[in-house]
């Protein structure tokens, strides 16, 4: 471990840490370090949800097939096919 401190952390110091990092795990840290891609996201889901005449299980349907196309995207995941 390259970055290992020297010494063990304190128990207040190893709190800190764990609340920074289940804070950037919850949907406002999502959002806050990465806005513009959720946005377009949000926008996208929007216009194919709006576009759409069908009825709401059909387009439930598309969304469910689209979705985790777009999520594995936005969070770095491989090249999906």
């Amino acid at each position: 471990m390259a970055n290992a401190p020297s010494e063990p952390l304190t128990l207040q110091e190893a709190k800190m840490q764990l609340r920074a990092a289940g804070q950037r795990l919850t949907i406002a840290g999502l959002l806050r370090s990465h806005p513009w891609p959720l946005l377009s996201v949000a926008l996208s889901f929007g216009l194919l949800a709006g576009s759409r005449r069908q009825s709401g299980v059909a387009a439930r349907f598309m969304l469910q097939q689209f979705a985790p196309v777009v999520f594995s995207a936005l969070l770095g995941g491989g090249k999906t096919t």
